[in-house]
């Protein structure tokens, strides 16, 4: 195992690896801007570095966080969530710089990176994905593709993630103007443009996988991530409500299937769009993603720590076999944004209560100031023994969180908390629009 590792990320996942990290006996090294030294992945690590440079974009510098972990002869290098851990050039080059990396191969992250050939690979095992062209860079091969496909359409960047780089066409005339949209989220380098069957009325499920060192992977359920705002989850429940069970098996075989065809090893998402009682292929995401905690609060395992143990060749520190749901879990993400509009409101925190009865991972704490490019204070999860008495738990937790500082999306979880349609569990994407 490990004697010490470097966080290479911020926010509630970073906060995450450094109490797993502890659990194991692990040292913590946590990097960070200036404008994060009070948050909590900072405050709970056994050591805290700063960065050089205040803009956040310096976690994503290889070259620079590999310095820092020379310099304090760190053992392991952990990515988090962040844009390092599914850049296969970043985990090259820790493995190169002979230290241990807590992450995806780079042969997987090299397969899942390109949506394309991401695509191709998971329909050869037989998992559904949309009727697609491309990639494409043009207006005018986008043009070309949407008339063969009929809109409405989902034009993707090929390299692109986290909701970045999506927009829908839903009738001809507006396809520039989703093409300009998508082309000025471009990542650097990478012109490339899917155009994808849009089905307008979906629910976004996630399918928990994690890759053993001995090649196993293993499915953690599956969570219903439709309540989103600008193509990224806000909520999410597990099990996914209204699904018939015949679904569920399809949906986890086919997860298993992808995580199984790119090699995965350590902890990912696979992505689906629901339509009615079909499915299709989405993203693979491999790395910790927005709820994994929910997941974990469903199952009763350390996901965080398993990534430590299986990175390590061990195993992952649960029982195999006795892994098994235990009730109903719902996740919000707190976000300072305005509960209506969805727009940032970055500011300090003056003080905040946090409710006994859930779990909550923060991102931020009480003296700290939220940015306006990670407006996510904390991921609040309810576990109760169904949907029913999960549902009421989460409405009992938004009226025992208090925060004085920006407004803040309790409001707005409230409201989705008592709408007809999520209450029946028969929403999808368009419940927050």
């Amino acid at each position: 195992m490990y004697g010490s590792v470097l966080v290479a990320d911020r926010g509630a996942v970073a906060g995450a690896v450094v109490r797993a990290a502890r659990r194991l006996g692990i040292r913590t090294v946590a990097i960070h801007v200036a404008a994060d030294r009070l948050r909590p992945f900072v405050t709970e690590a056994d050591r805290a570095e700063p960065l050089k440079g205040e803009k956040t974009s310096s976690y994503a510098e290889i070259g620079q966080i590999l310095e820092v972990a020379r310099r304090l002869e760190v053992d392991a290098i952990h990515p988090g969530g962040s844009v390092l851990a599914a850049d296969p050039d970043a985990a090259r080059a820790v493995l190169s710089a002979g230290l241990g990396w807590i992450g995806a191969s780079p042969q997987t992250l090299a397969g899942t990176k390109d949506k394309v050939r991401l695509s191709q690979l998971v329909a050869d095992v037989g998992v559904p994905v949309p009727e697609s062209y491309g990639p494409v860079s043009t207006v005018d091969d986008v043009t070309v593709s949407a008339e063969k496909l009929g809109c409405p359409v989902v034009l993707k960047a090929v390299a692109g993630r986290d909701g970045v780089g999506i927009a829908i066409s839903e009738k001809p005339a507006e396809l520039a103007a989703a093409y300009e949209l998508v082309r000025r989220q471009l990542p650097a380098g990478d012109a490339r443009i899917l155009v994808q069957r849009c089905y307008p009325h979906v629910r976004h499920i996630e399918v928990q996988v994690l890759g053993l060192a001995d090649g196993t992977v293993l499915a953690l359920g599956e969570r219903d991530c439709s309540v989103q705002r600008r193509f990224s989850p806000v909520f999410a429940e597990s099990p996914a409500p209204s699904v018939r069970p015949v679904v569920r098996e399809e949906l986890i075989a086919a997860g298993l299937r992808a995580a199984e065809a790119v090699g995965l090893r350590g902890a990912g998402t696979v992505e689906f769009l629901l339509a009615g009682e079909e499915f299709y292929f989405c993203e693979l995401r491999p790395q910790l993603t927005a709820f994994w905690s929910v997941t974990e609060e469903l199952f009763g395992v350390d996901l965080v720590a398993a990534q430590f143990l299986v990175a390590a060749e061990h195993l992952p520190g649960f029982d195999l076999s006795g892994l098994a749901a235990r009730g109903h879990a719902i996740g919000m993400r707190m976000l300072a944004e305005d509960p209506r509009r969805f727009s940032p409101e970055p500011g300090p925190i003056v003080d905040w209560t946090v409710p006994e009865c859930v779990r909550v991972d923060a991102a931020y704490a009480p003296g700290s100031v939220i940015s306006a490019d990670d407006t996510t204070i904390a991921t609040v999860v309810a576990l109760a023994e169904d949907r029913a008495a999960a549902i009421a738990r989460a409405r009992s937790a938004l009226h025992g969180f208090r925060l004085t500082g920006p407004r803040h999306t309790a409001a707005y979880f409230g409201r989705l908390l008592e709408n007809d349609r999520f209450v029946a569990g028969r929403y999808d994407t368009t419940l927050l629009a």
